[in-house]
């Protein structure tokens, strides 16, 4: 079984890289959601869905609350484009979103790791699941994910989980510019990736943005764009260096990390299979 988590709604990457999956081929047989308003992130993963008249694995609404019990980030624009009736939304279940991420074989992480934590937790074996996480910087920078829960990134690393990683010192080299929204289909999901995109590039007064996720699902299919050396990653949580991350290479170590990417075969891979994705909807 694979299992998406996510904390869609916030940067746009997410719906990305649920539609870059679509284009890809790759399925996820449930859904969770993460950090914030998760009831809300679970209903934007279904009308996405809904938009492609695709059918909707199982869909839950995860944690919302930072195991660090740092203050949530909401960017306000969550959930702008969702037409639906609030009273009708699932409540969240915690309990029932850790017990699916760690009942699966595979694990796409791409929000905060706080979900995931709380499944590694629950005594399943980690050694028998691949994870994948978009998450951490590696040039020496704080990264969203990371920071946003520093404990739980903590413990997630510090399991002893396999787990694959690539960093925002990598995706921020993949830049998808104003050429990408014009070519984007004028289907339902088309028209909800342009009016996104748009919305989340004058939130951060930018001409283009990464597609930072979208890499991770990537990584499942196209492994062969990435270079990789294994080793430990380490989460910093002292106050003046909290989200931080190092990578020490040791060849025995449970982690693996990107630390290079094939930048113009990576671009054409993530357009190509959003218009593939986008083009049923």
């Amino acid at each position: 079984m694979r299992v998406l988590d996510t904390d869609i709604g916030t940067d746009v990457d997410d719906l990305i890289a649920l539609v870059t999956s679509w284009g890809s081929g790759i399925s996820f047989d449930a859904i969770t959601t993460v950090y914030g308003d998760t009831s809300l992130r679970a209903a934007i993963v279904g009308d996405a869905y809904s938009r492609a008249g695709r059918f909707a694995p199982r869909i839950v609404a995860g944690e919302g609350r930072a195991l660090s019990g740092r203050p949530v980030f909401w960017a306000g624009h969550e959930g702008a484009a969702l037409v639906d009736d609030p009273e009708r939304r699932e409540p969240a279940d915690p309990g029932d979103a850790a017990r699916l991420l760690a009942s699966a074989e595979e694990v796409l992480a791409i929000g905060p790791l706080t979900n995931l934590a709380a499944a590694l937790r629950s005594g399943s074996s980690p050694a028998t699941r691949r994870i994948v996480v978009m998450g951490g910087d590696f040039s020496g920078a704080a990264e969203h994910n990371v920071i946003c829960d520093v404990a739980a990134a903590d413990d997630v690393f510090r399991s002893g989980a396999p787990i694959d990683v690539v960093g925002t010192d990598q995706t921020e080299r993949v830049r998808l510019d104003r050429g990408v929204l014009d070519r984007l289909p004028s289907t339902p999901v088309g028209e909800l990736l342009r009016g996104e995109i748009g919305r989340f590039r004058r939130f951060m007064e930018a001409e283009s943005n990464a597609p930072h996720d979208a890499l991770a699902v990537l990584l499942l299919e196209r492994p062969d764009r990435f270079e990789m050396e294994r080793g430990i990653v380490h989460v910093e949580t002292a106050a003046n260096r909290a989200g931080h991350v190092h990578f020490e290479r040791d060849a025995n170590g449970p982690h693996r990390v990107v630390v290079d990417v094939d930048v113009d075969a990576l671009r054409e891979d993530i357009v190509s299979r959003m218009m593939l994705g986008a083009a049923a909807g």
